[in-house]
């Protein structure tokens, strides 16, 4: 602890230890204050009070997680977690809880960890009380009701079962068990029935007991009430969780041993992946967090510019992305990890790509301490912890509630603002413990020649130690080609706030320009957000597939620059879809300028190495193959975007354009990228309207963009002007089906969306009930409202590894009208409330100039500058009665004016059977529909 109070001391210093630029120790319109304590009980409580918080929220972080699972019971924490929620002492109904979120416009969540478990939620200030009441009962009084156990063990069977083909997890699970056998890493984090089959009532209390103790739990409220009406709901509601005085759980720090061979695992992915993972251990680095070396390291080994590792893979054709970087689930033991995307060539040649990787590391090794880098990052740290909004909600909440109780309290909300203290002996130290002895490596083959398969994932796996590549890598030299990064051009040379000034608006004939002075955040930050509107000559799919690889070309022609800039805290996108190409440019106003010079000769003509090209091209493809096996439900909602938009393209159909795309095609799609166009664009923030104007124009004619000369793209909607119905069945590639239900609310309107949010509170927490926590049909089940320009709808979605599409079906429409009939016996006090989440919901305010920015250009260009759109939609709720919604739901789900669609998809191996009136090709359907465009509504 110490320690801890020097680094303490450091923090004080901040201010006047800043590199060049001279920032305030907070920002001006900073009204953020924090009340950290502990109570009675040693529950540690951090309290945050912001006047412009949209939601309150709080989070309970316990320290405990897979990792102390018994080995007879893999998963317990997990299943703990999952029957926390299901009634407690006070609260006995298992969706009590659940329901008091969802109907107050509310959400909450948990995680179980490897070392702590988090349970977090949201909602309306006026109904966080309420809400703090149910959770702290959680860590009082459980029921642990018995008759929910089966029930349970099935929910958390079904996550896994739902993770099978994920192959994400079925990696990580596969290096852990490659980790030595006696460390708790080597297990099975989220378990399933078999592994819980034995959990018994007195196992779970047990668990619970031995581990869920005041002292090794901490507890976050965000509020915008003041911190003495949260100090006091702590009291009131916390001073009961029990202390059993349970010490810290320290987790032994070595989970892989130096080894004399090099240790490679080859594996087999479900999708078509192509990889190289080389995984270090590391002791724990939580006492060093104010100087994060490792997280230093992995900023160099993970750098994308000049000069870097990735920069010399490209090169030679064997990568097309690296990340790296530290993870630690515990104090104890750290992760540090390096991922490369690897193209054919690559896993070819995979052999010389780990040459390739330990010559880097050898070569920023020898290259010292990077003071330089230090600083940078050091100076964006600080320009984020006084220029960007700290969050607000579960996300911040869950974050300080686990950083309370792995750090001090006062280290708690600057954690993320490091590194801060710079120190070359430890960052040496780290970097010299990246060695091949100690390297687990994994090389991602859809080829491998396996002879292994994994008993929990199912992944097949070949395993070696190869004694000759461990001496071959340790005989290395460094790499040249690799060096350490150059000074970062984009940083900004000041950071002052303009006075304010008041809105201006620009138009012209080929090109539109809203423009809006913050006067709100105050910061020295701006946003250009931009769409081009492509001519109806390029509609074609053809056209769409090649500018889409146009598109991707420029992002790895901008790579390297833009990932200096993105340190640099600049950052850009570009993307679109069939009738629009949208580009965005936000950050430091100073630095804007400087990235648009040197990103906009990128944008206009390729000029990669036809190599590289084609490894683009081929990871692309490998993706567009690799849709089949995404989750069932994102194949529904592929389904759904298809149908109701004509110009939708799928993944399958791009791929088959995909495949012959050449090199000149490309070339030709980026040179006519910006050609007779029209330039949709807003600038928001601390820009006066001169710069606003020129920054807009110097991306327009260093585009060398030219105005439209024909009809342009618009997006063209399915019509339900008539009462229709419409069924598609299809299969799938995998292990789930899914089942997806839309039923027409009426064309899209303010007082349609309005009438929607009420509506959508309603039906979340009853169906999730019934159809995921009571029939088990799934661990994806969701109820929503949901829109486009023309039509709303309201929507239920599950996807299912237990049931068939057409048993889902059958649940669903089973449970449907019931639901509608106890939203035709609701009362008013009910009625109220749910009106109440929607009005609170209506009232949140963007929290920074780049989310403002993103309303009003959606607001300027999507909704006819219908920038008051929210007071009308206040003014409307404020006029909808109980019974105009009743009247609303009863016409919308009433059968002789039925409009909408169901999407049925089978798993893998299940017999598909199109039942009367079932369509089975999307494209042939929509050949025969009525599709109209926003201005023929």
């Amino acid at each position: 602890m110490p320690r801890f109070i020097l680094l303490l001391l450091v923090l004080c210093l901040w201010p006047v230890q800043l590199m060049a630029l001279d920032l305030p120790a907070k920002h001006e319109l900073d009204e953020r204050q924090y009340r950290r304590f502990t109570l009675d009980n040693e529950l540690k409580v951090m309290l945050v009070h912001d006047p412009k918080m949209n939601q309150s929220a709080a989070a309970m972080d316990v320290e405990v997680g897979s990792l102390a699972d018994p080995a007879a019971h893999q998963g317990l924490a997990h299943f703990l977690e999952h029957m926390l929620f299901l009634g407690t002492r006070k609260y006995p109904n298992e969706k009590d809880y659940h329901s008091y979120l969802k109907s107050r416009g509310g959400s909450h969540n948990a995680y179980t960890s490897g070392g702590h478990t988090n349970y977090h939620f949201q909602i309306h200030h006026e109904a966080f009380e309420g809400a703090l009441d149910r959770f702290s009962q959680f860590f009082i009084a459980p029921l642990f009701n018995p008759e929910f156990s089966t029930r349970e063990k099935q929910a958390v069977h079904n996550e896994h079962q739902k993770n099978l083909m994920n192959d994400r997890r079925r990696f990580y699970h596969l290096l852990n068990r490659h980790y030595d056998p006696e460390h708790p890493a080597h297990h099975f984090a989220t378990g399933d029935k078999d592994t819980l089959k034995d959990v018994d009532p007195q196992t779970l209390l047990s668990f619970y007991e031995q581990y869920y103790s005041a002292n090794r739990m901490s507890l976050v409220l965000l509020s915008n009430r003041s911190l003495d009406w949260m100090e006091e709901q702590v009291h009131r509601y916390f001073k009961e969780v029990p202390n059993r005085k349970r010490k810290e759980i320290v987790y032994p720090t070595e989970f892989l041993r130096s080894s004399e061979s090099l240790r490679v695992i080859e594996a087999k992915p479900v999708k078509t992946l192509r990889e190289l993972k080389i995984l270090f251990p590391l002791p724990g680095m939580d006492e060093h967090i104010l100087s994060s070396p490792a997280s230093l390291i992995g900023t160099l080994l993970g750098h994308e510019g000049e000069n870097s590792l990735l920069s010399y893979l490209k090169n030679r054709n064997w990568a097309t992305g690296l990340s790296a970087g530290a993870y630690s689930e515990t104090a104890n033991y750290t992760y540090f990890f390096i991922d490369i995307t690897l193209t054919e060539l690559g896993l070819a040649e995979v052999e010389q790509v780990l040459d390739a990787s330990f010559g880097g590391i050898l070569s920023l090794r020898q290259a010292g301490y990077p003071q330089h880098v230090f600083e940078e990052e050091k100076l964006t740290n600080n320009l984020d912890r006084v220029y960007t909004y700290r969050g607000e909600g579960t996300g911040l909440a869950m974050q300080l509630a686990n950083n309370l109780n792995r750090y001090p309290m006062e280290l708690a909300e600057l954690v993320r603002y490091q590194p801060q203290e710079s120190n070359p002996d430890l960052y040496m130290e780290t970097f010299h413990r990246l060695v091949p002895e100690t390297s687990l490596v994994m090389i991602v083959n859809p080829e491998a020649e396996t002879d292994l398969v994994e008993a929990v994932y199912g992944t097949e796996y070949s395993y070696r130690e190869d004694a000759q590549a461990l001496e071959r890598l340790k005989a290395l030299k460094p790499l040249k080609e690799v060096a350490l990064p150059k000074t970062n051009p984009f940083l900004p040379k000041k950071a002052t706030p303009l006075a304010l000034e008041p809105i201006h608006l620009i138009d012209e004939e080929s090109l539109s320009l809203y423009y809006l002075q913050d006067t709100e955040f105050r910061r020295p930050k701006a946003e250009l957000q931009t769409q081009f509107i492509m001519p109806v000559s390029r509609a074609d799919i053809a056209s769409v597939v090649a500018r889409e690889m146009a598109i991707s070309c420029i992002r790895e022609q901008l790579n390297e620059i833009a990932y200096s800039a993105a340190l640099a805290g600049i950052a850009y996108s570009i993307g679109g879809d069939a009738e629009k190409v949208k580009l965005r440019l936000t950050g430091f106003d100073d630095s804007l300028s400087a990235f648009l010079t040197q990103a906009v000769p990128h944008l206009t003509q390729l000029h990669l190495p036809k190599e590289r090209f084609e490894a683009l091209l081929a990871i692309w493809i490998q993706e567009l193959n690799n849709f089949e096996k995404e989750p069932a439900y994102a194949h529904a909602i592929v389904k759904s975007r298809q149908l109701n938009r004509l110009a939708y393209h799928t993944p399958p159909q791009k791929l088959e354009y995909a495949k012959k795309l050449t090199y000149d095609r490309v070339a030709q799609a980026i040179n006519n990228l910006w050609k007779g166009v029209r330039l949709e664009a807003l600038v928001h923030g601390n820009m006066k309207a001169e710069a606003a104007r020129k920054l807009t124009l110097d991306l327009w004619n260093g585009l060398q963009a030219t105005a439209k000369e024909e009809e342009l793209m618009e997006t063209s909607y399915l019509d339900f002007s008539q009462p229709s119905f419409y069924r598609f069945v299809g299969p799938l590639e995998t292990n789930n089906s899914a089942y997806l239900k839309c039923i027409h609310l009426g064309h899209d309107s303010l007082r349609i969306r309005t009438m929607a949010r009420i509506l959508k509170n309603f039906i979340e927490e009853p169906f999730y009930t019934e159809m995921r926590t009571r029939q088990q049909l799934g661990y994806a089940v969701w109820a929503f409202t949901n829109h486009n320009q023309r039509n709303h709808f309201l929507s239920f979605l599950i996807q299912s590894g237990t049931h068939t599409a057409g048993q889902v079906s059958d649940r669903v429409n089973a449970f449907l009208p019931q639901l509608f009939k106890n939203f035709a016996e609701m009362d008013q006090d009910a009625f109220d409330v749910l009106k109440t989440a929607v009005r609170e919901k209506l009232l949140e305010k963007p929290k920074s100039i780049a989310k403002r920015a993103k309303i009003l250009f959606h607001l300027a260009y999507t909704e006819d500058s219908q920038f008051d759109q929210t007071q009308e939609m206040l003014s409307l709720l404020k006029s909808i009665s109980l019974e105009d919604m009743k009247s609303f739901v009863a016409e919308a789900t009433g059968v002789k004016k039925k409009r909408g669609y169901d999407v049925r998809l089978f798993a893998k191996g299940l017999e598909v059977k199109a039942e009367e009136g079932e369509i089975t090709d999307l494209l042939e359907l929509k050949s025969t529909l009525k599709y109209a465009k926003k201005k023929d509504f």
